[in-house]
């Protein structure tokens, strides 16, 4: 944003979001631990969040579906 004529707030650091819990959700005793799960994957979906004064809003910008066995 510095071209356009505004410095950037913080730092942005792009990632990948598996889970989320709620604010003070009990945690199992081995979280941290490896675990092995699997579970169905239909589709991958690039998602923005947004901060506002009423908590994270989220926008579905693009999906693309997952080929795949179990299907």
């Amino acid at each position: 944003t510095a071209q356009l004529g505004q410095k950037a707030r913080r730092r942005f650091r792009g990632h990948l979001t598996l889970a989320r819990l709620k604010p003070h959700a009990e945690l199992p005793r081995a979280m941290g631990a490896y675990a092995s799960a699997g579970f169905p994957v239909r589709e991958v979906a690039l998602v923005q969040s947004r901060l506002d004064s009423d908590g994270a809003r989220y926008t579905t910008i693009h999906t693309w579906p997952v080929d795949s066995p179990d299907r």
